[in-house]
């Protein structure tokens, strides 16, 4: 069989190793050598994120691309022609989406991924802003990932969900809370396939319709030699102060740590 290692940052190393059932393998140690390359992050603003065109999409989002940039990233906005932009990039932030992703950008976005690549999207509550729950989920079913066209909040009826309910996952590894600003359900799109939920709500969150108990809030899954990501909420990464305390939503809780560990892991 093949073993790859595999590190953002890194050059993988891959090794053809013989397995046999109920004997220990020792390979030693495996050293990755860091990539000389800056790693390339395209923001896509090609499918009318928040229903607005091109960078008028990031107005409220100018720290995501700062905090990435402080992190050794260089970041791109892919205003037009994302199909020939996907190659240059390691990975991709598709931010709440509302245009249909056409054939051909499915195709090319699932190659990406599975080629080592990462894409992150993240969705509203409803379609609020705009965002289609419809075509984002069309592009995300080859990944075992959907989103609900559900509202989740909190039964202290703020409307933002605090939670500190976290799977084991490298991606939230060190993150004690995050703040979400009502948000959307995330599930595997059929249980017992590739995937995770790491992130979910607490017990006391009430999803419309009328149902509580404990709903995904970020999901994950490997494709090939990919990741995909996919977050319930934008709101938690925006420049916005939704809750009035003088504080961004992403300097909120552990917000701008996830930001940083789901393009790292």
């Amino acid at each position: 069989m093949t073993l790859r290692v595999k590190k953002t940052g890194f050059s993988s190393s891959t090794r053809e190793v013989q397995v046999q059932v109920g004997q220990p393998l020792n390979l030693g140690q495996i050293t990755l050598q860091p990539e000389t390359s800056q790693r390339v992050v395209g923001i896509d603003l090609t499918h009318r994120s928040f229903g607005l065109s091109g960078s008028n999409a990031l107005q409220n989002y100018r720290q995501v691309q700062s905090t990435l940039e402080s992190e050794g990233y260089r970041v791109v906005q892919v205003t037009t022609d994302l199909l020939n932009t996907l190659p240059s990039l390691d990975g991709l932030l598709v931010l709440s989406p509302q245009a249909a992703f056409s054939v051909e950008e499915k195709a090319a976005i699932q190659a990406f991924v599975l080629n080592g690549n990462k894409l992150v999207l993240t969705a509203e509550w409803a379609g609020f802003g705009g965002f289609s729950h419809a075509n984002a989920n069309q592009m995300l079913a080859p990944f075992n990932l959907e989103l609900g066209t559900d509202t989740l909040r909190s039964t202290d009826k703020t409307g933002f969900l605090s939670t500190t309910n976290f799977e084991e996952h490298p991606m939230v590894s060190g993150i004690q809370q995050l703040k979400f600003f009502q948000a959307s359900s995330v599930r595997l799109g059929q249980l017992g396939q590739a995937g995770a939920l790491p992130v979910r709500t607490e017990d006391n969150t009430f999803r419309i319709v009328n149902t509580i108990g404990a709903f995904g809030l970020i999901g994950v899954a490997p494709f090939g030699s990919g990741n995909v990501i996919v977050v319930g909420d934008s709101s938690l990464w925006s420049d916005e102060d939704s809750d009035g305390n003088q504080v961004s939503n992403l300097d909120e809780a552990d917000n701008r740590k996830l930001l940083s560990q789901v393009f790292s892991w």
